[in-house]
């Protein structure tokens, strides 16, 4: 099956676990494009623009990689602000954190994530995930946003 193109949007403050994440998308999916969302004020700006855009200049992204513990604005509240908007709710948002508490992953799947991913501890196992990741999410799945774009399925 061709691979396609993918556009991800990644909220997390750590600019390692950024670049860790960068590498393995990339090396499951060369074409992709890759937004950083550095904190949770930049990432609620980034969706708030494109509830607000009525051109939409901003590309709606395929999946939304979001970190819960961050600076300022938690990731309960970017998934609960993304999943109240008619025109981002439909978003495929990833919790990717290192949170194992029940009452982290309940609020998550409270505020409609789409899936709820313990980051691994190791580079291989991070390997094995975003391979996985991007397999379901990406190659078998035909997201909101794609079809929004008028994307193809692959």
């Amino acid at each position: 099956m061709e691979k396609s193109a993918a556009y991800y949007a990644v909220v997390e403050d750590n600019p390692d676990h950024f670049e860790i994440i960068k590498r393995f998308l990339r090396r499951n999916n060369p074409a992709c494009q890759i937004r950083w969302l550095k904190n949770g004020a930049e990432a609620l700006d980034y969706f708030n623009r494109m509830e607000t855009d009525d051109e939409q200049e901003e590309a709606m992204p395929d999946v939304v990689l979001l970190d819960l513990r961050l600076p300022g604005v938690s990731g309960l509240e970017i998934l609960r602000r993304i999943k109240l908007s008619q025109r981002t709710k439909g978003l495929i948002v990833i919790v990717l954190s290192s949170s194992q508490h029940p009452k982290d992953i309940a609020a998550a799947y409270n505020y409609y994530a789409n899936s709820y991913v313990i980051k691994p501890s190791s580079l291989e196992d991070l390997s094995r995930l975003f391979a996985l990741i991007n397999q379901y999410w990406i190659e078998t799945n035909y997201s909101f946003s794609r079809a929004s774009r008028g994307g193809t399925a692959t």
